[in-house]
C-alpha cells in the first residue's frame, strides 16, 4: 500500500515514501525491492536535500532552480524517461520474454506511486504520450540523445514548481525560454542522472535477473 505524509505544494511526497521503503525492514517479495529500489533511484533527481558547493550567488541560483524542480511533477517525467531507458535496454538485450514481466510490474508500481502523490487519474494515457515520443526520436532523429535531452527539458520546465503534466501534442509544441543558469542547471541534471543513475539502475535490474537464473 502506498501512504503519503501531507507536505507543502513542491515539497516530493515520493522522494519522503522512498527514502522510507529504503529504511524500513519490511519484508516484501524480492520484485517489490527492485521496484522500490529504482524509485529510489529516481527520487535522487534534483533531491533538494543533496550536499552542495560552498555558498557563492551560483550555488544560490542553482539552490532556487533545484527547489523548482524537486516536486513530484518533475520526477515523474524523468521516471518516464528512465522507464523508457529501462525498456529499450531490455529490447536491445533480447532480454527473455519472463523478465518484460518484470519491467511491467516495475512499471505499473511506479505510476501506482505517482498517480497518488499528484492525484492524477490519467497518469497511463501521460506516460505512453512520453514513451511514444521518445520511440520516435529513436526512430526518426539523427542526434537522438541530444532530442530525448532537448524534449525532457522542455518537459521539466513545464512541470516547474509542481505543475502537473498533461497530454501534449508533440508536432506543435513550442519553445519555452527560461534564464540561462536555470537552463544550465537543468542540463547538468540530466546529464548526471543519464551518466550515473540511468546506468546504476540498470545494473540494478541485470543482477536481479542474475539471482534468478542461478536460483532456477
Amino acid at each position: 500500500m502506498v501512504d503519503f505524509i501531507k507536505g507543502k505544494s513542491n515539497t516530493s511526497k515520493v522522494r519522503v515514501w522512498a527514502k522510507e521503503q529504503r529504511e524500513t525492514k519490511v519484508n516484501k517479495r524480492p520484485i517489490e525491492y527492485l521496484s522500490d529500489s529504482l524509485i529510489y533511484g529516481l527520487s535522487t533527481f534534483c533531491d533538494p536535500t543533496a550536499p552542495t558547493r560552498k555558498e557563492n550567488p551560483i550555488s544560490e541560483i542553482s539552490k532556487k532552480a533545484r527547489n523548482q524542480y524537486s516536486g513530484d511533477t518533475c520526477l515523474f517525467e524523468v521516471g518516464c524517461y528512465l522507464y523508457f531507458r529501462l525498456d529499450f535496454w531490455h529490447y536491445k538485450t533480447n532480454i527473455q520474454k519472463g523478465n518484460l514481466t518484470i519491467l511491467e510490474f516495475c512499471i505499473k508500481q511506479f505510476l501506482k506511486v505517482f498517480e497518488k502523490a499528484m492525484q492524477v487519474s490519467n497518469i497511463n494515457d501521460i506516460y505512453d504520450n512520453r514513451i511514444n515520443l521518445y520511440a520516435k526520436i529513436i526512430k526518426e532523429s539523427e542526434n537522438v540523445l541530444e532530442e530525448r535531452h532537448h524534449y525532457l527539458t522542455q518537459l521539466l520546465i513545464r512541470t516547474k514548481n509542481n505543475s502537473l503534466p498533461v497530454i501534449y501534442d508533440f508536432t506543435d509544441f513550442p519553445l519555452i525560454i527560461i534564464d540561462a543558469v536555470e537552463l544550465t542547471f537543468l542540463d547538468i541534471a540530466i546529464k548526471a542522472f543519464e551518466l550515473g543513475m540511468i546506468p546504476a539502475c540498470i545494473e540494478t535490474m541485470q543482477k536481479f535477473y542474475d539471482i534468478i537464473d542461478t536460483s532456477n
